[in-house]
């Protein structure tokens, strides 16, 4: 266990700066391979595996996230924190040797392996090093991370593609060994008993359950029916041994007090719903600024720039009103925001100036930044020391599990609405390239145009009512429950 109260601020400071740094790490791998992605596939070829080079990442993270929660509390937090970048770091050194498009996938999956556990075991030791009424403030520091590094990754990317694109992956272990330096040097914990060790069984189960799930989602295109069907009833079966496995297991992965837990269960919730829905945003706002509007990829990227920029500020804002309000409220405030930002997505039309969209992305920012740092903290407040691995695990699990399910319903109902089909002809790619664009006569463009615009505006209703769901999901909180100082 860790006792804040014998944690000089020298020592708080210099965890805070490692739980940040390797927190940013871990977020900006997501990001800025996206940038480079074209010109490692122009190295090592292997087009046809591209999405795999994504896909495994997430796989790989999501099924061990909720795994590392475990291990946190019952091995302590800085070996499971250690672990945990040691392997991203071995993963990413070995992603930049790659040969082949297979042989860095294979390393993606390592890579992803350890990043399951860097973000929740970080803000469960910025939670532990902290004082109550210090808890938002570092916990929210750990969060604006995301907005920050969702805006980096996409320069960093096109600044490294220069030096090669193997430095993408290289640059993290600088950054990874600073991160176990001052952990190993500044963070000290009283182990906790062991008691009943890891409920293997239990972890086959979820990896088993999770990952074909997983699977289905990130490549549902890409399957064949019989092997949709397939991975589909795999899931069902491993999910549902999991569940009666979890009834009788003497030390359980998801221990049954957890589905008592209004906090936890109502943050699963909301980070399954909020991960799909910035997903979405996320794939397909630049999809309808250069799709529809004709615009440049980088106008695409500053729209999202917006919203992920006040993501930052609303965290740095909830965590001090956080302190005033009770959960329940300060979540609303958030959850409020976010709606009303979607009314921009959702009433999208050509002949509408950027500036709407703009002041949508910067509501839904803050809103989305300001509820997450209340879930967080609520969450984590809501359990014993023993339990916080576990559930801070399973809140990022959630989030991680709605970005794959959001990507697969949008993807889908976006599909739907262009009338494409896996081996049809892609009139989306067309529009987005400026030289087929301009290329196009002017009836197909404009009839392409239309139908893209129609068939994100599906999209974006969809979001709206995803939107009133999390509102909702606000309003299930505790109504009196609040932070507790001292």
């Amino acid at each position: 266990m860790i006792d804040h109260s014998t944690i000089r601020p020298a020592q708080r400071r210099m965890l805070i700066i490692a739980l940040m740094t390797s927190t940013f790490m871990a977020a900006i791998e997501v990001t800025v391979i996206s940038t480079v992605m074209p010109s490692i596939v122009g190295k090592l070829g292997g087009f046809e595996y591209f999405s795999w080079a994504f896909s495994l990442y997430l796989l790989a993270q999501g099924v061990m996230t909720p795994i590392y929660g475990r291990l946190a509390d019952l091995f302590g937090r800085k070996r499971t924190y250690i672990g945990a970048c040691l392997l991203f770091l071995i993963g990413s050194a070995l992603c930049g040797f790659a040969w082949s498009m297979p042989s860095l996938i294979a390393f993606r999956g390592l890579q992803g392996l350890g990043a399951g556990g860097l973000s929740p075991i970080a803000s469960t030791i910025m939670a532990d090093i902290s004082a109550p009424k210090d808890r938002p403030r570092n916990v929210g520091w750990i969060s604006s991370i995301y907005g920050i590094a969702a805006v980096a990754g996409p320069l960093a990317g096109a600044a490294l593609v220069d030096l090669g694109w193997q430095w993408i992956f290289w640059m993290n272990i600088p950054f990874g060994i600073l991160a176990i330096t001052l952990v190993g040097l500044h963070l000290h914990e009283r182990l906790p008993e062991h008691g009943h060790g890891v409920d293997l069984p239990g972890a086959a189960l979820l990896l088993l359950g999770a990952g074909a799930l997983m699977l289905l989602l990130t490549q549902h295109s890409t399957l064949s029916a019989g092997a949709m069907a397939g991975t589909v009833a795999l899931a069902l079966a491993a999910l549902a041994g999991l569940a009666v496995q979890q009834r009788h297991a003497t030390a359980p992965l998801v221990p049954l007090h957890f589905y008592r837990n209004p906090m936890i269960m109502t943050g699963f919730g909301f980070g399954l719903t909020t991960g799909a829905y910035i997903i979405a945003l996320t794939a397909f706002l630049p999809t309808y600024i250069q799709g529809v509007l004709g615009g440049t990829p980088l106008d695409g990227g500053l729209t999202l720039a917006y919203m992920m920029a006040t993501w930052t500020v609303g965290s740095m804002v909830g965590a001090r009103v956080i302190a005033r309000l009770p959960y329940r409220a300060t979540a609303l405030l958030g959850t409020s925001l976010l709606l009303l930002g979607s009314l921009g997505p959702a009433t999208l039309s050509p002949t509408q100036s950027p500036a709407w969209i703009h002041l949508g992305c910067v509501l839904i920012g803050l809103g989305v930044g300001l509820a997450n740092i209340t879930f967080t903290v609520a969450i984590q407040a809501s359990v014993d020391w023993s339990d916080r691995g576990r559930a801070t695990s399973l809140y990022f699990f959630s989030r991680i599990l709605g970005q794959a399910l959001g990507a697969a319903a949008f993807g889908g109902l976006l599909n739907a609405g262009m009338g494409l089909t896996s081996t049809g002809h892609d009139p989306v790619a067309d529009l987005m390239d400026p030289t087929i664009r301009a290329s196009l006569p002017t009836p197909e463009r404009a009839s392409l145009t239309t139908l893209l615009d129609h068939a994100l505006h599906d999209v974006y209703l969809a979001t709206f009512a995803v939107a009133v769901l999390v509102l909702l999901l606000a309003w299930l909180l505790p109504r009196t429950a609040r932070m507790q100082r001292g």
